[in-house]
């Protein structure tokens, strides 16, 4: 990425970039980390340049659970950050955009474009907040009780589990049958609601719902 932001200093025609925007973790790749050490270097860069940085962070809380690096941490690199609402904090809708005071106060003009009222917006931010200082502790839960039923499953030759490289809440799920599709229909009539295939297998994610029932042997 520096090498590319350097290419436009140097280009026939010069252009400037005026902001940096990463996304962590990514969206398009199953939610993988982009990891705290390769931002370091980009952020640097960007504050010697005059370059902004924005952290799009939708679930970054989920993130921090795995890397045990603070979201804190993560916002000290960026000029501005965003995290959801209803991603991580159980809000039916709603973000949060943060920045330092010289830079929020003065987007009255900007939030009011795009319906962000905050009369109205007030019930999700309630909802979020309820959830929001103990995702922490109540994700890291729910990643030791889904491992408990991850290796439930492993005892069954005919499924694998397989954690993502960089990974965070999705793992990989591989079924030996036919027909992934009937298995998949034979689930749902349980009320089991699985993804679409992949292949043969599923991606699945983790979150804090496991916690309402322990995984055990039946």
């Amino acid at each position: 990425m520096i090498h590319i932001a350097n290419q436009t200093k140097t280009g026939r025609v010069e252009t400037r970039l005026g902001v940096i925007a990463v996304e962590t973790p990514v969206r398009r790749k199953q939610d993988r980390i982009f990891k705290f050490e390769k931002i370091k270097p980009i952020s640097d860069y960007a504050k010697s340049n005059g370059i902004k940085m924005h952290l799009d962070g939708a679930r970054l809380f989920v993130q921090s659970a795995h890397t045990n690096i603070a979201p804190a941490k993560y916002g000290e690199l960026f000029d501005t950050v965003y995290t959801s609402m209803y991603k991580c904090f159980n809000a039916p809708s709603g973000a949060i955009l943060a920045g330092t005071r010289q830079f929020t106060e003065s987007l009255y003009h900007e939030r009011r474009m795009f319906g962000g009222g905050l009369h109205a917006a007030w019930p999700y931010a309630a909802i979020a907040l309820y959830y929001a200082d103990s995702f922490m502790s109540d994700y890291k839960t729910a990643w030791q009780n889904a491992q408990t039923f991850f290796s439930i499953l492993k005892k069954d030759e005919r499924f694998t589990i397989s954690e993502l490289e960089n990974g965070t809440h999705v793992v990989r799920l591989d079924v030996k049958t036919k027909d992934i599709n009937r298995f998949r229909d034979s689930l749902a009539k349980k009320y089991i609601q699985l993804n679409t295939p992949v292949e043969n297998g599923f991606f699945l994610k983790v979150n804090p719902t496991i916690n309402r029932i322990q995984p055990s042997f039946s």
